[in-house]
């Protein structure tokens, strides 16, 4: 837990120093990873700068985050990474607060959006999205309770971090409980995320609402929690990387990444974070094509 605190205490406070820090620029890329049809789909622009300008939040760990070495890593990072090199371009890392991603590649001052955002009717009206995710959701559980029944959590308490959407799902669900006779859902609300982590590895609560894929991750960094085998019925996002409306790196980047799936880079990725259930198929990937 000591490890999950100080990740959130060491971003937060690079998020406050600076509205945005440029974080560096990924390895130089070799000529022999570049898929030559994605480059040619690219603008003179972004070919002669050499660059695919990156926003994020590196607080979001296992998609983005500084690594103990003070290095960009997780998934979204990896896998950005992978696509740059088959475009033949380096990535350019801006952390900055969570709030500022999205106007910030609406107004074309960065390239690329990202940190698990998921894809939604709203969010499409204004930017263009790249599917690579599945994000699922499960409880994160105090270690030896991973058999709960997360679709039946009548009489149970959650923990949960102020501000959190999670709040008036569980409202909801506590209610359809009530409506139906049994015990309400209960709530014990913290102001930050390591405090409500420490609060169920503490026993506080009988679980915690989280993507899967963020709950494996946590997990894995604190022995004394784990996931929840089920998973919520229902609730299904698809997660993907934000370009600005009408900009031609959105095709660009599909096909760099079609050729992660064909080269097994982008499952390798995945598996490295322990979340290739999260894989997604080429089609779902080129979903969204037709409405850029």
């Amino acid at each position: 837990m000591k490890h999950l605190m100080k990740k959130y205490m060491r971003t937060g406070v690079m998020a406050i120093a600076a509205t945005v820090t440029m974080i560096g620029l990924s390895p130089a890329v070799s000529a022999q990873d570049v898929v030559e049809e994605a480059r040619a789909a690219l603008s003179q622009e972004i070919l002669d700068r050499g660059t695919i300008s990156v926003a994020t939040n590196f607080n979001w760990p296992p998609f983005d985050y500084m690594s103990e070495e003070g290095e960009p890593t997780g998934i979204e990072v990896d896998l950005i990474r992978v696509i740059g090199a088959k475009l033949g371009l380096e990535v350019e890392f801006n952390d900055m607060k969570f709030p500022s991603i999205m106007p910030g590649v609406s107004s074309s001052r960065f390239d690329v959006g990202m940190n698990q955002f998921n894809i939604t009717p709203e969010r499409l009206k204004t930017l263009d999205f790249l599917p690579y995710f599945e994000s699922g959701y499960g409880l994160l559980v105090p270690e030896g309770n991973a058999s709960i029944d997360v679709n039946n959590l009548c009489g149970k308490t959650l923990v949960i971090t102020q501000g959190s959407y999670y709040i008036s799902y569980i409202e909801e669900m506590s209610k359809a409980c009530t409506d139906a006779g049994n015990p309400e859902v209960g709530m014990k609300v913290f102001q930050s995320a390591a405090e409500t982590m420490l609060a169920l590895s503490n026993s506080r609560g009988d679980g915690f609402i989280t993507a899967s894929a963020v709950g494996t991750y946590v997990a894995q960094q604190n022995p004394g929690l784990e996931l929840s085998s089920g998973r919520i019925e229902g609730r299904q996002d698809l997660v993907g990387f934000m370009i600005r409306k009408g900009s031609d790196l959105d095709k660009a980047m599909l096909i760099a990444l079609e050729s992660a799936v064909d080269d097994g880079s982008y499952l390798e990725v995945l598996e490295k974070y322990g979340v290739s259930e999260g894989a997604i198929g080429l089609e779902t990937m080129r979903s969204l094509a037709d409405n850029s």
